[in-house]
């Protein structure tokens, strides 16, 4: 009687702990979807609004030197995209042409291997915590950049909270006409 009652208490027991596991493993696995897809917001809002911000000063801007572009590659982007991020995005650290200390110092990538991001632009952390390097439009060529959307926290992994951004290239006029209308006047 007494191996029969222990016997049932260890199957009991076993029974327990595989139903523990299986829904640990559940909760972690909708946890790690869960932060994906806020990453994937983060990440989606963070480029829109940088892409809103440029079309707006196009649009209403007549200076065709627009921070966000050039027409020769430049050595110091704190004037253009370092301009533009203080003015039109909000910055609340400035890190340089450098990653400085905006981001992590060590990232991996989604196979876990080492990653070292390439920092070119104007750099900064944004007001909301996110940390950006982005180098304006040179000529023709995109808008690029690298974006670690909940700045120097883990996971720091590509892909997941550090991403790659890119914005397609607006075309800067090449000439500007002023065509000029004479107004006559008449007293009434």
């Amino acid at each position: 009687m007494h191996k029969r009652k222990a016997s049932i208490n260890l199957e009991n027991c076993v029974i327990f702990l595989v139903i523990t596991v299986v829904i640990s493993f559940f909760v972690v696995y909708m946890m790690n979807k869960y932060q994906e897809k806020l990453f994937n917001i983060a990440y989606q809002t963070a480029s829109q609004k940088i892409s809103n911000a440029i079309d707006t000063y196009m649009a209403i801007s007549s200076d065709t030197q627009s921070p966000m572009y050039s027409p020769v590659e430049i050595e110091d982007y704190s004037q253009k995209s370092g301009k533009f991020l203080d003015e039109y995005i909000g910055v609340s650290a400035n890190c340089g042409n450098s990653n400085g200390k905006c981001f992590a110092k060590h990232y991996k990538s989604v196979a876990n291997l080492p990653y070292k991001p390439i920092y070119e632009g104007a750099c900064a952390i944004l007001n909301n915590g996110e940390a950006i390097c982005l180098k304006p439009q040179i000529g023709d060529n995109n808008i690029t950049g690298v974006i670690d959307v909940n700045g120097a926290k883990g996971p720091n992994i590509l892909g997941k909270d550090l991403r790659l951004i890119e914005i397609e290239a607006k075309s800067q006029p090449k000439h500007i006409y002023v065509q000029t209308t004479e107004v006559k006047t008449t007293k009434i």
